[in-house]
């Protein structure tokens, strides 16, 4: 899906443009006393941790397979963007809402001026620049045409076992979300002199970081524990089986993401009970040959071969890999 595999690159662009932001929005809430413009100053800070925690993670899952984690260290990067995730959860969060019912409680009036909004303003554009590139990950390729669409991408981030990628994309959008609510507040409070919407907005943005907390970490709790591919790819991995000669019926298939790009294939397959051990053999060697070919994800097979029982368990569907509609039925 990406040029870039590990893409560390992109982490490091969005860590130091939102480490700048941080600074800019830290210099203005200490200036006007804006507690939405406070809360969304945790929110760029939350989301250079985010992206630190992402590169971290990214080079601790890319080391190589030794005899104490023989399936290697991919699940390092769902383990370091859960620390993200709670640090989002109990710093930025619980940090914005705190300050939003303490200027309510103490009905503080922010100081606004017309600078401090354009300066948001400007900001609220080129975070709306990031959301866009941290969407190009969702970039989808089929026969030689590169095409963006907003359905596929839904179905590819919903299904992604990649956390840093799917953290990119929603601290990004949410980063407009959390700055226009800021932008929009100060305005509010230009227009009317009033400390509630102040308050109020800042209560808000450490809502919605604290529902993007919660639902990261939920998701990565699924991936620690140990998720299975979608159906598709288990029935396209159960179909490339049945394409190799002497298979007569596949009767049982596991899978488990043991990293961002590493999945583990455990298949019990029938044979037809002529062969001898050599052309058994050959058929498991096929097998694994044929899946890896069509799908680079999986980089370990384990495969028990039975003599077939004449009782077909295998339901094949027509659709071949080359046929699919999109990648996201595939993830």
């Amino acid at each position: 899906m990406d040029a870039d595999p590990s893409g560390s690159g992109r982490f490091r662009f969005s860590a130091f443009s939102n480490l700048g932001l941080f600074v800019i929005k830290g210099s203005l809430a200490l200036s006007c006393g804006s507690a939405a413009l406070y809360a969304s100053t945790l929110y760029s800070l939350s989301n250079t941790v985010n992206n630190v925690m992402s590169m971290l993670g990214i080079k601790m899952a890319s080391r190589p397979a030794d005899l104490e984690h023989p399936f290697g260290y991919g699940k390092e990067l769902y383990f370091w963007t859960f620390i993200a995730s709670v640090f989002m959860l109990g710093v930025a969060s619980m940090g914005s809402i705190s300050q939003g019912i303490e200027h309510i409680k103490e009905q503080v009036t922010a100081t606004t001026s017309v600078w401090p909004m354009l300066i948001l303003l400007v900001a609220f554009v080129y975070e709306c620049f990031l959301f866009k590139s941290a969407l190009s990950i969702t970039r989808l390729k089929k026969r030689g045409e590169s095409k963006l669409v907003i359905n596929s991408q839904y179905n590819i981030l919903k299904r992604s076992n990649n956390p840093a990628n799917k953290m990119l994309i929603w601290q990004s959008g949410a980063s407009v979300a959390g700055t226009g609510i800021a932008l929009g507040a100060m305005l509010v409070t230009h227009r009317t002199d009033s400390y509630l919407f102040d308050g109020i907005a800042s209560i808000a943005v450490g809502i919605l970081l604290g529902c993007m907390a919660l639902m990261l970490a939920d998701r990565l709790k699924d991936l620690i524990i140990g998720r299975s591919a979608g159906p598709g790819t288990i029935q396209l991995i159960g179909d490339l089986a049945m394409q190799v000669p002497g298979v007569t019926d596949i009767r049982e298939i596991k899978t488990m993401y043991v990293g961002a790009r590493s999945l583990l294939v455990n298949m019990e397959i029938e044979i037809k009970n002529c062969l001898d051990v050599q052309s058994a053999e050959n058929i498991s060697d096929e097998i694994e040959r044929v899946v890896k070919d069509a799908l680079n994800i999986v980089t370990h097979i384990n495969i028990e071969i039975i003599a077939d029982d004449m009782v077909q368990d295998w339901r094949r569907k027509t659709v071949s890999y080359a046929d699919l509609k999109s990648l996201s039925e595939v993830i």
